[in-house]
């Protein structure tokens, strides 16, 4: 249960947190919890300094995944970043070029 909080919670400040700077990534593939192929692309805000995110879960009978623009500046999604990376099946990184959260 402590994983999905954690992803949710990645997946929420990835979609809603914005920066009033000009952007650095302007597009982020883009998905909640079900990401199969293809995978939306998403064009990140134009106000804000934004990187790419992809966090993702694997567990025996869950997979969860999220991709999508996250604030460049926003400590919380890398420490909840560097928690999943820590989990069995955890692969969470955060990237700074246009789709560059594809793996």
């Amino acid at each position: 249960m402590k994983v999905c909080s954690a992803v949710l919670f990645v997946a929420v400040f990835a979609f809603l947190y914005l920066q009033s700077t000009e952007a650095k990534v302007s597009k982020c593939y883009h998905c909640l919890m079900s990401c199969d192929n293809p995978v939306e692309v998403q064009t990140c805000p134009s106000t804000g300094d934004f990187n790419c995110l992809l966090a993702k879960i694997e567990t025996g009978t869950q997979n969860d995944e999220v991709r999508g623009c996250v604030a460049s500046d926003d400590s919380t999604t890398k420490q909840y970043c560097d928690q999943i990376n820590s989990m069995p099946g955890g692969k969470c990184y955060i990237c700074d070029s246009d789709l560059c959260n594809s793996a």
